[in-house]
């Protein structure tokens, strides 16, 4: 298998059915929002609420103080890692019921193999606006902007391992429908495997190893460090772009696999 060439077949399936991912992303978020009076306005209002209600938690309730860090850093810090993690429950969230809510939809062209794709789409929207948010607070934090440029290949890297992670949760909760209730408790592990409330240096050394196998953790350091400081880590880039690089590869391997035995409960 060429690696290089399953990620570039990846950019131009997305590429080439680009009006149908949009069209039904649109649809998504539509039918997700109507009845409501402010409607597509709450893809923008959750973020702001979110950043809002947490940053008046921090700083005025718990009102905590971190070595070498401002409260703008702080609350830049905490907020980074919390779009990060909402949008990756999220993803697994909307993947645990996305082949049997999505498979009719065959039928005005998305085919079962770009079911992943259109939700690890659809859920980057949300954190794409997150990460607008972000930027807007680490330049109020840094005064500097250079560093901003660097946020859109994220996004992009984000991306791939989404698309790779919808992969392996659309047919493997197809296949055990209990992995459905374990989603809750994967989200409270993640957020104590997962440096938003603390850094990284406050992890004790004996726990550590917790942490080299949660791909969230290397998303999350790397993400706040280029918008509390500015510091581009090359470490930290290296990690996250082997495992965007590999996700969606394995991904669709599994899911390819795995599809068969599960098809047949789809149709019904």
């Amino acid at each position: 298998m060429n690696l290089f060439k399953e990620n570039i077949n990846l950019i131009r399936d997305i590429y080439f059915k680009r009006r149908m991912y949009i069209r039904l992303t649109k649809a998504h978020f539509f039918g997700l929002y109507s009845g409501s009076r402010l409607g597509l306005y709450w893809i923008i209002l959750g973020p702001l609420i979110l950043l809002a209600l947490y940053s008046l938690t921090y700083t005025l309730v718990y009102k905590i103080v971190l070595p070498d860090y401002s409260v703008s850093q702080y609350i830049t810090s905490v907020y980074a890692g919390l779009i990060l993690l909402l949008s990756f429950m999220n993803l697994l969230s909307s993947s645990t019921s996305a082949l049997k809510t999505n498979f009719r939809l065959r039928l005005f062209g998305l085919e079962v193999e770009s079911i992943p794709i259109k939700i690890a789409i659809t859920e980057c929207i949300p954190f794409a606006i997150g990460l607008f948010l972000l930027a807007i607070l680490s330049f109020l934090s840094t005064g500097k902007f250079i560093h901003l440029f660097f946020l859109p290949l994220f996004l992009i890297l984000y991306l791939y391992f989404s698309i790779g992670i919808a992969r392996f949760m659309t047919v493997f909760s197809a296949l055990f429908k209990d992995v459905t209730y374990i989603i809750p408790y994967v989200g409270i592990i993640l957020l104590l495997v997962t440096p938003i409330s603390y850094i990284p240096s406050m992890i004790p050394v004996g726990m550590k190893v917790l942490f080299i196998f949660n791909p969230i953790y290397y998303f999350c350091v790397f993400i706040q460090k280029l918008a509390i400081n500015g510091s581009f880590d090359f470490n930290f880039f290296m990690i996250i772009f082997v495992i965007s690089f590999f996700t969606p590869i394995l991904g669709k391997k599994f899911f390819i696999k795995t599809l068969p035995l599960v098809r047949d409960s789809l149709v019904q």
